[in-house]
């Protein structure tokens, strides 16, 4: 066959952007320029339909599939650290749509509402690298190394938000269900949400290293093992592991803007909502 002679029309890198990670926590790998940097693709039409699919964002596969086609440098989407995805996000949008986003915004002091123009690249610059410090120190003989919330984490958190949604909502059902229906229900929505908060954990600990009575090393990185661990830890050393992995996912990007009202000529701050759906629609 025949080269296609319209190759050279074809969507090219048009930027590259520098990862908060630093490039760390992708197992199955990532190629970064000689200077560091993720090359960015334009969004084609088939990424922009499937963002508009409520199933495919659910399950996270609309997602999966756009940094498949924008960012094919990341071998596995999954494993993108938080801190990289916000950064992702806007770099995808100025690649396609270019630097400007066009939001509409109520001023709370005339409460007229008008359009305003956000710079993309202002927002994106003020992200930071985080911390290279992925280790908790439990007591002097036990250390944990844990990474950043991933990507499937993220949508294993909206799942659990999801069943929250779903308990409260059984809550409120008044009479139309009995006493025996929603305890049923509860019960099995709490247990997901459960589980689900456990696996979350679970998945973002690394390995757990500990020293026996001898001063010897046994590294414990068998995801079976740490699962159980996790069911059976302290509350005060779950919240220790979660502070830490938040504290890493955090690229602290600074997506408030600061607007001056085009009616009563009054500042105020608003907020860019990174949900896909509305950031990208």
């Amino acid at each position: 066959m025949s080269q296609n002679p319209l190759t050279h029309l074809y969507r090219k890198k048009s930027l590259y952007v520098a990862l908060p990670s630093k490039g760390k926590y992708y197992k199955d790998g990532i190629e970064l320029s000689v200077d560091e940097e993720l090359g960015v693709l334009p969004m084609t039409t088939a990424d922009e339909i499937k963002l508009k699919s409520p199933d495919a964002l659910f399950n996270g596969e609309a997602m999966f599939d756009m940094l498949v086609s924008c960012v094919p440098d990341i071998k596995n989407p999954r494993e993108i650290p938080a801190c990289d995805l916000d950064v992702l996000l806007f770099a995808i949008k100025i690649a396609t749509t270019g630097d400007e986003l066009a939001i509409t915004s109520q001023c709370p002091h005339c409460e007229g509402t008008h359009d305003y123009a956000a710079s993309l690249p202002h927002i994106l610059s003020t992200a930071k690298e985080i911390d290279d410090d992925n280790i908790v120190r439990l007591d002097d003989n036990t250390e944990v190394h844990v990474r950043p919330y991933t990507l499937e984490s993220q949508i294993k958190t909206n799942i659990k938000q999801f069943h929250n949604y779903r308990m409260e909502a059984i809550l409120n059902q008044g009479e139309e269900l009995s006493i025996e229906s929603k305890t049923e229900l509860f019960n099995s929505a709490l247990a997901s949400a459960s589980q689900i908060t456990i696996q979350l954990l679970a998945d973002n600990i690394l390995k757990v290293i500990i020293r026996d009575e001898n001063d010897k090393k046994i590294i414990v990185d068998e995801s079976k093992h740490i699962y159980e661990w996790v069911q059976n830890m302290s509350s005060e050393v779950y919240k220790k592991l979660v502070d830490r992995i938040k504290l890493l996912s955090d690229p602290q990007i600074q997506s408030d803007l600061t607007i001056t009202c085009h009616g009563c000529s009054k500042e105020y701050k608003t907020n860019i909502d990174l949900d896909p759906v509305s950031f990208f629609t």
